[in-house]
């Protein structure tokens, strides 16, 4: 039987060191997940690679949105700038 992959959405590298000492397969990091999950800074980024051992997966997200507007949003050419 094949084991299950598990993935944490982690909000700050505290919960993502903590994720991978409970044994997840990857995590997902971002930062503000009040605020509807944002990138990270550039630091936590760095760090985060340094310190976790398994597999990072980093939210690229210039603003904040909710779950409903995932499905609808396209950034705007200034965004992408």
């Amino acid at each position: 039987m094949n084991k299950p992959i598990l993935e944490v959405c982690a909000g700050s590298l505290a919960s993502a060191l903590a994720a991978q000492e409970g044994g997840v397969f990857r995590v997902e990091l971002c930062d503000n997940l009040y605020e509807g999950e944002t990138t990270p800074s550039i630091g936590t980024i760095e760090i985060a690679r340094m310190k976790l051992s398994i597999k990072l997966h980093v939210i690229i997200r210039p603003r904040g949105m909710s779950v409903s507007q995932w499905t609808s949003y396209a950034p705007t050419y200034a965004e992408v700038q």
